[in-house]
């Protein structure tokens, strides 16, 4: 199996989001130089392998399951 590899805008927006919480996902693709014409369809982007793979890399299923396990468990709030 061919691993797809993120494009240089792909890792550029993702930094960005990290960055910048909240940003929508088409500002941080406008500002990564997508076209106004992409970036109105954030869809191509984030349903993308490369997308798909970075998220993959930062963001794996076992850790974010693991911390999601781990916030339903805590018996102390943090205020």
């Amino acid at each position: 199996m061919n691993k797809v590899k993120a494009t240089l805008k792909q890792r550029a927006v993702a930094k960005d989001l990290l960055e910048n919480v909240g940003k929508p996902v088409s500002r941080a693709m406008l500002d990564a130089g997508y076209s106004p014409a992409t970036a109105k369809n954030p869809d191509h982007l984030t349903k993308s392998k490369g997308w798909q793979e970075l998220l993959e890399e930062y963001l794996p299923d076992d850790k974010l399951l693991k911390k999601h396990e781990e916030v339903l468990e805590a018996t102390k709030w943090n205020d």
